[in-house]
């Protein structure tokens, strides 16, 4: 894990689980040093389009921009990024 976790040497190990019928993932990372180990579980939540405006919009946010990447592309069924500029 080119020493991402650690400036000591370790062993990573890495586990995906997908969910996708709840647009779920987990990553679950191991981390061992010879002084000990511990664990990373990170949950990932997914969005289309909509979901995402309507968890912005139930927050009280208004959706500016919704756009297909980080540089302003359209946003297509191919996109595979989201970005969102949104103001309170």
């Amino acid at each position: 894990m080119a020493g991402f976790w650690s400036d000591k040497d370790y062993v990573g190990i890495h586990r995906t689980w997908l969910y996708e019928d709840q647009m779920l993932s987990l990553d679950h990372y191991v981390i061992a040093e010879t002084t000990g180990q511990w664990e990373v579980l990170n949950w990932m939540q997914y969005f289309s389009p909509d979901q995402l405006v309507g968890e912005l919009k139930g927050a009280g946010f208004a959706v500016d921009v919704l756009a297909g990447g980080m540089t302003g592309q359209a946003l297509t069924d191919a996109s595979r990024e989201i970005a969102v500029i949104a103001a309170t």
